[in-house]
């Protein structure tokens, strides 16, 4: 039984002093604390409840279990008395502490609740949509310009003499390349741009091509051509970065087809 705590109950089992058999008659709890004088329960005169079978129990009172040593006497006319005597032990830590409730009502801290749990997750599937790893054409192409960066960065194309050089180099380097330039006019986005007047004006002529950028503030990105107009205006799979390519920017179309 716990110390000076309410809420408890004590039981006895009584027998008829006559016949032996369980006694189902009244009975009275009457309380001893520490030795001290014996009094009747406090709580309805000591009045028991007969639980079945000879089986009687008392609900003491908050004080009555306010000792070190407590003896419940259990009495009734016609039943053998019995003493019940128990040692109690203070209340648990924790027993006195109110009780959580939804949500966590009654911290006084709550480290981790629904709301914070929405919007890390939120973050965390904005974090996922935002991831864009590059496509296969666009590693391919990064091989190609890690090989060949310092190549390609000073090619300065001005004149037909100067393109078909690059073409030979190029083809001595075995990657079938062609260079283009991009126009000022109309101004480039981060999906179109128009090619300079050296390329094809061939409808779809570099559709599925492999494109990057190897000056400019796009450079080394790229992608696959998804459309190509007469006017050369190149049409790209996936938007670049913002605010896209500039006009002088030069760009690498590949060889192979995606």
């Amino acid at each position: 039984m716990k110390k000076n705590t309410s809420g408890q109950v004590i039981g006895a089992e009584l027998v008829d002093a006559t016949t032996g058999a369980a006694f189902t008659g009244a009975v009275t709890c009457h309380v001893t604390g520490d030795g001290g004088t014996q009094a009747v329960g406090s709580v309805g005169a000591g009045a028991c409840t007969h639980e079945g079978n000879g089986f009687h129990t008392y609900a003491p009172a908050q004080a009555e279990t306010n000792y070190d040593h407590v003896a419940f006497t259990f009495t009734g006319t016609g039943a053998v008395p019995v003493t019940i005597q128990v040692f109690t032990a203070f209340p648990q830590t924790g027993d006195a502490f109110s009780r959580i409730g939804a949500n966590g009502a009654g911290l006084t801290q709550q480290p981790w609740n629904a709301a914070w749990d929405a919007e890390v997750q939120s973050e965390v599937a904005d974090a996922l949509a935002a991831y864009d790893p590059p496509t296969k054409a666009e590693m391919d192409a990064r091989t190609i310009l890690a090989a060949n960066y310092s190549t390609l960065t000073a090619l300065d194309v001005k004149t037909q003499a100067d393109q078909a050089l690059v073409d030979a180099l190029l083809d001595s380097l075995g990657l079938g390349l062609v260079v283009g330039t991009v126009q000022s006019s109309p101004v480039p986005t981060t999906t179109t741009f128009r090619g300079d007047s050296g390329l094809s004006n061939t409808l779809n002529f570099y559709n599925k091509r492999q494109i990057a950028f190897i000056t400019g503030n796009m450079r080394p990105l790229g992608g696959y051509v998804t459309a190509f107009s007469t006017d050369r205006d190149f049409t790209i799979h996936e938007a670049l970065p913002s605010p896209g390519p500039s006009g002088g920017d030069k760009f690498i179309i590949m060889g192979g087809r995606v």
